[in-house]
């Protein structure tokens, strides 16, 4: 049932069933991402369609624009979800009582990344009005995700631990900047120029490619520590790598990054490798390195402006650089892109 006031209350079936209707009636215009747009509903304007891709397997994209500030009451899910969503525009909260009974809010705003595991319990979402909104989201169910990781033959129990999923856990979750490579990735799923199966195995591959990335990011420090660190160290390493998510294009030196938060740069050094897999310098090259590639993948800048954004003042060496991560020089990749966009 919707609800309008200076709050507009609605419920995720409500959505539903605003999105079937409106790919019933005619569209009006064609919005910026290339998707047609039509008034859904008279609430918001713009496009939301939500993609079963497998059992088990979501992807949401949305590209709208609200009047008023919208509340969306969600209904809870069979079974754990592992939730992934990468805001582009907008600012919004989620409400939810976690695995201990205890109520607790989300806040994410624009250029924000955010994922962790949905128990199945319901929430409410609150999207800010007078302003547009764009975001990809993926949900998986920790039973797929359980699956797919056992059948690479690694083991399930070193990436999804039966008890921090338990019913009984607080939710589990994260946020942090919106990385240049799921950046690029919600690109690709929101200008998705194919059709048909084609584009339904074009967006599967996109959505695991993004849950790959969040397990990566979010997960694997855990994991590889084995709980060895203080939560608040634990922080301290995640607050590093963030400042380097923001900074990369003119980063801080290792003493001052330590300085920054509360660590010596030995204890930095030892840690962030440990954490993340790779040296702090290599993380702020792998940064770099992805930023060019979503840059030159969209085909807005030049090579040139693509290698300065992303910090390099030696087109060489950018161009080097560039063909040792990708396999192929910068300007090929951007001529090779451009003919996917026609």
């Amino acid at each position: 049932m919707i609800i309008k006031s200076a709050r507009t209350c609605i419920t995720s079936q409500d959505i539903i069933d605003i999105i079937r209707e409106s790919k019933a009636n005619p569209p009006l215009k064609r919005g910026s991402i290339g998707q047609r747009l039509s008034p859904l509903g008279g609430l918001f304007w713009g496009d939301m369609e939500i993609l079963e891709l497998r059992p088990g397997l979501r992807i949401y994209t949305s590209d709208f624009r609200l009047e008023n500030e919208l509340e969306v009451t969600t209904a809870k899910p069979d079974q754990p979800v592992f939730c992934s969503i990468l805001t582009m525009a907008g600012s919004w909260r989620v409400q939810f009582e976690n695995g201990r009974g205890r109520s607790e809010e989300l806040s994410v705003t624009a250029n924000m990344n955010a994922a962790g595991i949905r128990l199945p319990k319901a929430y409410k979402t609150r999207l800010e009005g007078g302003r547009g909104h764009r975001y990809v989201r993926v949900d998986i169910s920790t039973a797929l995700l359980r699956q797919l990781i056992e059948e690479t033959g690694t083991g399930a129990n070193n990436d999804m631990n039966d008890g921090a999923y338990s019913h009984d856990s607080p939710a589990v979750g994260d946020r942090g900047i919106l990385t240049p490579s799921l950046e690029y990735l919600a690109h690709e799923v929101i200008h998705c120029p194919m059709e048909g199966g084609a584009r339904r195995l074009f967006l599967e591959g996109k959505a695991l490619e993004i849950i790959a990335h969040e397990l990566h990011y979010f997960q694997d420090a855990d994991h590889v520590l084995g709980g060895r660190l203080e939560p608040v160290e634990m922080e301290q390493f995640r607050r590093a790598r963030s400042i380097l998510d923001m900074e990369y294009a003119d980063p801080p030196g290792l003493f001052e990054l330590a300085h920054r938060v509360g660590l010596n740069d030995f204890k930095l050094k030892r840690g962030f490798k440990k954490c993340f897999g790779t040296t702090v310098f290599g993380y702020v090259r792998n940064l770099r390195m992805e930023k060019a590639q979503a840059l030159l993948g969209r085909g807005e800048l030049s090579v040139t402006e693509a290698a300065g954004e992303a910090g390099y003042r030696s087109l060489g060496h950018f161009a080097a650089a560039f063909k040792r991560r990708f396999g192929i020089l910068p300007g090929k990749y951007r001529k090779e892109r451009s003919k996917l966009r026609l």
